[in-house]
């Protein structure tokens, strides 16, 4: 049952056995990331599922909006796309023990390192400029929707290099919701009911507890709002991101 795959296009060419078995779902879910006018009309063309980072629920909304838009363009329903977005937490049974250790955690980004971790994620030399010059003034080519996480995190108000690289080198450019069970599955369900969110993917903080504080703590809480599946659909990441 092993086949040759023999194959000669216009971008490339191979000829050898295929060694990896055709997936259960019959093809793997198509995922999207990137901001830039290309990249949303690519992932309303072609994507099942997008993954995006906005610091704010209006640049949520603003790319939730625009992304139904280009669905149609595409002659595809609004919502066929699901939009996942980038979100940081730290939770705990009440907001001083839950702010105490985000304090913690901030306190152990190095600003030297953060700067650095900045620099070379965008491809540009941030020792070069002043600490307390706005990011907005600076130009970054390249990857425009992270630059653009972490000029926005404000919601327009200037953003110096300092607080920048401290923002960025936490979660790279995603909110973070702070305080306990019930105050992050509120914030959720915002970024769902307003921002046009489908769901979220995480940035960590502390591993493995910060998934482990999120399933006890939050998880339960979403599920007494419905907000939350108790059982899965299928075995298949299909099954399980798109039919939610």
């Amino acid at each position: 049952k092993v086949k040759v795959v023999d194959h000669e296009g216009k971008f490339y060419k191979c000829f050898g056995r295929a060694f990896v078995e055709r997936s259960p779902q019959g093809y793997p879910v198509l995922w999207q990331a990137g901001s830039s006018d290309r990249g949303r009309d690519f992932a309303a063309k072609h994507a099942e599922a997008i993954f995006a980072v906005l610091p704010t629920i209006n640049t949520m909304k603003q790319y939730s909006e625009d992304l139904n838009a280009r669905l149609e363009k595409f002659g595809r329903p609004p919502g066929s796309v699901k939009l996942i977005f980038g979100l940081q937490t730290v939770v705990d049974f009440t907001r001083e023990r839950a702010q105490e250790k985000f304090e913690f955690i901030k306190s152990h980004i190095p600003l030297e390192g953060a700067v650095s971790w900045m620099s070379g994620h965008f491809g540009l030399d941030f020792d070069n400029y002043n600490l307390d010059e706005p990011m907005q003034d600076i130009y970054v080519p390249g990857i425009e929707g992270l630059f653009k996480s972490v000029i926005n995190s404000k919601d327009g108000a200037p953003v110096t290099v300092r607080e920048g690289a401290i923002y960025y080198a936490q979660g790279m450019g995603m909110p973070v919701a702070v305080g306990t069970p019930q105050d992050i599955a509120d914030q959720m369900e915002w970024y769902m009911d307003e921002g046009g969110a489908d769901g979220f993917m995480l940035s960590a903080t502390a591993t493995p507890q910060c998934y482990i504080d999120l399933a006890d703590m939050v998880v339960p809480e979403m599920q007494r709002r419905g907000r939350y599946r108790t059982a899965y659909n299928g075995p298949m990441l299909r099954d399980n991101l798109l039919e939610w």
